[in-house]
């Protein structure tokens, strides 16, 4: 949802080359640090150049973990994509605040694995259920997210106000799709085996 209240995953082609897939494969995704903040503010401004989040926010989610979710991918030392979630612990339920990825490396699976982890991250917090806000007309991110079962709840013509549209969405964190999806990452937890869906969680 950012403070644009969209998430921007748009891909370019669903025919990716060898070479797009060794890219995607050797990309690190793993929590967000410190030294990250001005490059994922940067590429959020990028991606929500209307309403980006202003970096003090990003820094004030980071320091509240585990509550906030901020998980970052990176290639070819760059900072290429971003996920941030926020957990409700007493409700059991999880918001997706922001999910990015630079235009420069779109089509190669980046969303989807951000998209993955932060879900995974958010089960193993006890949410049973996400929501996520997004604009009516961002087919892609509608597309992606449909894949990991999330469907719309409710819709808000001013959502932000001054004719901010948005669609509500929601998916649910136990059975089928969402398990097919992350395969052993509900179950085992992300980065507590080699080939898991993030590297590292530590800090959390």
């Amino acid at each position: 949802m950012n403070s644009s209240g969209d998430a921007s995953t748009v891909s370019r082609s669903d025919h990716r080359s060898d070479q797009d897939r060794a890219s995607a494969a050797g990309a690190e995704l793993r929590w967000a640090r410190r030294e990250d903040l001005e490059s994922v503010a940067d590429l959020d401004r990028e991606v929500f150049p209307e309403m980006p989040y202003p970096l003090f926010v990003l820094r004030q989610h980071m320091d509240a973990r585990p509550q906030s979710i901020f998980l970052v991918i990176e290639a070819d030392e760059t900072i290429c994509g971003y996920a941030l979630a926020t957990v409700v612990s007493n409700h059991r339920k999880a918001w997706l605040l922001a999910l990015a990825v630079s235009e420069d490396y779109r089509g190669q699976s980046y969303g989807d694995r951000l998209l993955a982890a932060v879900l995974a991250s958010c089960a193993s917090r006890g949410a049973r259920r996400v929501l996520i806000t997004v604009r009516p007309n961002n087919e892609a991110a509608l597309g992606l997210y449909k894949k990991y079962g999330f469907h719309k709840t409710s819709s808000e013509e001013n959502y932000y106000g001054n004719r901010e549209p948005r669609e509500i969405m929601q998916a649910k964190l136990q059975g089928d799709p969402i398990r097919a999806r992350l395969g052993g990452g509900l179950s085992h937890g992300f980065g507590s085996k080699p080939g898991g869906l993030l590297s590292g969680e530590a800090g959390s």
